[in-house]
């Protein structure tokens, strides 16, 4: 049986489901899709501080270089594909924009971004194994030893490295346009999916007072998320080089929380209050 008639056959039988059914399902893997994305900045962060020293990472994508936190960070992606795989909507764009955005979360998991560090404290360690090139302030503040980990020590305020060990040639621009436009779907699904308006949500002329509270929390959610992209994209052209997070990792965090909380108020798993019907 060739993959294509597999997916049409888990289609069918998904099609195959009652109404009642169909939602429940689909409302259990937004709730998941939500903790995931909410839980994924706060994991990379938790999992590099039981293990210091470390550095702070300038993008969330950068922690795939960690070694006990890179897995981490490819799991959860991972784990957000195959639910944005099977994720249907509630029309065909709906579907196959969440299959696009499961491709694209694929994309960012396995093909890495440039490897480079924040150092914004002395005595930090960087493990330097899979670069090739490093640049520092203050050369004579930086040491390498046999098992090439770079110390910084005091007077050192940055680390940077640059790795230039690439799939191919345009692999950190590819890693760059999936994670673009991973967030620009994922916007799409809060400010405008999320949003419709079905018969179930009124009562005679006027729509019902849940509707209306998950409308809120989703227009919030896009403001936030918005707001978070365009942080993320002063990052890109230096703004805040010198905080303790960079711009383009809180920029990044803050967009998968504002997609997290949409997700999870769409799969209501506890929030059935808030259910039209």
């Amino acid at each position: 049986m060739s993959i294509l008639s597999s997916l049409r056959s888990v289609d069918a039988a998904y099609i195959a489901l009652s109404d009642q059914d169909q939602r429940s399902r689909q409302r259990k893997l937004a709730f998941w899709i939500g903790i995931m994305a909410i839980g994924l900045a706060p994991a990379v962060l938790w999992i590099d501080s039981l293990f210091p020293p470390g550095c702070y990472r300038k993008s969330i994508s950068a922690y795939f270089y960690e070694p006990r936190s890179g897995p981490v960070f490819v799991f959860i992606l991972a784990f957000v594909s195959a639910f944005m795989f099977r994720y249907r909507g509630e029309n065909k764009w709906d579907g196959m924009l969440a299959t696009a955005a499961a491709a694209f979360a694929i994309i960012v998991a396995i093909v890495p971004t440039e490897l480079d560090v924040f150092c914004t404290d002395s005595g930090h360690q960087v493990d330097l194994r899979g670069s090739i090139t490093y640049a520092l302030d203050t050369p004579s503040a930086l040491a390498i030893d046999a098992t090439l980990f770079a110390s910084v020590s005091d007077g050192a305020e940055r680390l940077s490295i640059e790795n230039p060990q690439e799939l191919f040639a345009s692999a950190v621009l590819l890693h760059i346009g999936a994670a673009v436009m991973l967030l620009l779907i994922l916007l799409y699904f809060t400010a405008i999916a999320f949003r419709r308006k079905r018969a179930e949500d009124f009562v005679g002329d006027s729509l019902r007072w849940q509707k209306k509270i998950r409308n809120s929390i989703y227009d919030f959610c896009s403001v936030l998320m918005i707001t978070s992209l365009a942080l993320a994209g002063a990052g890109f052209i230096g703004l805040g080089a010198d905080w303790s997070l960079h711009p383009i990792f809180l920029g990044e965090a803050g967009a998968l929380v504002g997609f997290g909380i949409a997700w999870l108020v769409k799969g209501r798993f506890w929030f059935g209050w808030l259910d039209s019907v």
